[in-house]
């Protein structure tokens, strides 16, 4: 609003004096008859005449003080309606921001603490990452190695276990049959 004002301003000062230039090449042109009228006029004709020519000037002031200060005004009055807008919209704002901050005020606390909690954890898993990025990797990978071994070999006994299970099973059952037929021959 302000840089609106400065242009028209601006505008109204450069029209006036576009104004008063083309009147000055005019009266350079054409000496209106009031010159030749004071030139030949006699002394308290023209401490008259001097005296209207104040009252001209003083006259011409006060019109351009007016339309000034009207125009003032008017600016003013646009800014004043402007700024009322404004205060309106930040009060529907105000009102709107406490009922957030009332309807948050219940929500906060919580996520605060669920931030705290998490933020623990975060530490908590931080300083596990660390300890396993500080163990020795040839050892880890010795142990795995061993690891695989002793599963290896825990197999090669199940399977060995297995089989003599089996065995162990068929003598059963051939000393049962042989238990059958010995009781049959007797």
């Amino acid at each position: 609003l302000y840089q609106h004002a400065t242009r028209e301003l601006k505008s109204y000062i450069s029209t006036g004096r576009k104004i008063i230039r083309s009147i000055e090449a005019e009266t350079l042109a054409e000496q209106p008859p009031l010159f030749k009228e004071y030139l030949d006029a006699r002394p308290d004709v023209k401490l008259v005449m001097d005296n209207q020519f104040r009252n001209g000037k003083t006259n011409a002031r006060l019109q351009s003080k007016e339309g000034w200060y009207t125009w003032r005004t008017q600016l003013v009055e646009g800014l004043k309606v402007g700024i009322e807008g404004i205060k309106k919209g930040v009060e529907a704002d105000l009102t709107l921001l406490a009922e957030q901050q009332q309807s948050l005020g219940s929500v906060v606390p919580g996520l605060f603490e669920e931030h705290r909690s998490l933020q623990d954890e975060l530490e908590s898993a931080q300083q596990t990452l660390t300890e396993l990025e500080s163990v020795d990797t040839a050892i880890l990978d010795q142990s795995r190695r061993d690891l695989q071994a002793a599963d290896e070999e825990l197999a090669s006994k199940l399977a060995r276990l297995e089989t003599l299970r089996q065995q162990m099973s068929e003598k059963e059952d051939a000393l049962v049959s042989a238990e059958e037929l010995k009781t049959e021959m007797h």
